[in-house]
């Protein structure tokens, strides 16, 4: 089991037109926010979650915030949310949703991998709306349908899309239909992700983004991390992991394996290093 993460050093990001100045990344070198000025109706996704561990059980609840911007030519009546770990079961969990202060009534849809959300009155072309919920889950303990992203096997756990995700609208409509076999689960356009856990202060939290604040408060640790623009928020968790890095031209990569597996480890290091010269 080996995990890799490339992140700036990061910098202090300049004033341009995105969504909230608050939101921007801290992972990006300083010189890549002038690529930014195409995503300013990116959504902006900020996740408070907690991850319990009782035995071979690990729980994940928390709550989630989305400011969601039409960046079609169409109004929208309504906007969906992948429920990518119900493909395999019935995990994840969502409740309390609102949209801009308004309680809403979702509908399940697609064996309940799909949550549609009718609006009050359609979003326009570039008009925004403010999403929130919450959302609970029971992490599996055997693999299942998302190539073993989504597990708590062995001592490690794997969270990928563990949260409620919006997917891509196109020409053929909201993208809910269930992706082909052996295909990519995500199908979601970039966005920006300001994701807070808390979680037992012996796991090693390797995330798909920048660590930019940790807090220990008991037996816990309070850790958040900022990515973007990406498709898609990664977190894997071990008390196990060991790791490695080195530098590239301002960029940190860090390889995190299990101590049995450090040739592997520091071999998938080098490949990183390797791909970003």
């Amino acid at each position: 089991a080996c995990l890799i993460s490339a992140c700036g050093t990061g910098a202090n990001p300049p004033d341009i037109s995105l969504p909230t100045v608050s939101a921007l990344p801290h992972n990006l070198r300083e010189e890549s926010y002038s690529d930014l000025g195409d995503l300013g109706g990116a959504s902006v996704y900020t996740i408070h979650t907690t991850i319990d561990l009782d035995g071979d059980v690990v729980r994940v609840h928390g709550t989630e915030e989305i400011l969601f911007t039409n960046q079609e030519t169409v109004p929208l009546e309504s906007i969906y949310f992948r429920l990518i770990p119900n493909m395999s079961g019935d995990y994840l969990a969502v409740s309390e949703v609102k949209v801009d202060d308004m309680i809403m009534q979702p509908v399940l849809e697609y064996a309940g991998t799909a949550l549609k959300v009718d609006l009050e009155a359609p979003l326009a072309p570039k008009e925004n709306a403010l999403i929130s919920l919450q959302f609970n889950e029971v992490v599996p303990s055997v693999m299942g349908g998302n190539y073993g992203l989504y597990v708590y096997l062995d001592d490690i756990l794997a969270l990928d899309a563990f949260f409620p995700i919006i997917p891509v609208y196109n020409d053929e409509g909201w993208n809910v239909e269930d992706p082909p076999q052996n295909a990519d689960m995500i199908f979601a356009d970039a966005a920006f992700f300001s994701v807070t856990v808390d979680a037992p202060d012996d796991l090693v939290l390797v995330a798909g983004g920048r660590e930019t604040e940790r807090t220990i408060t008991g037996n816990r640790q309070i850790v958040t991390f900022e990515g973007g623009p990406q498709r898609d928020f990664y977190l894997a968790a071990s008390p196990n992991f060991v790791s490695v890095s080195d530098m590239v031209d301002g960029t940190l990569v860090t390889s995190y394996f299990l101590e049995e597996f450090r040739d592997s480890g520091e071999m998938v290091l080098d490949v990183g290093v390797q791909a970003l010269e």
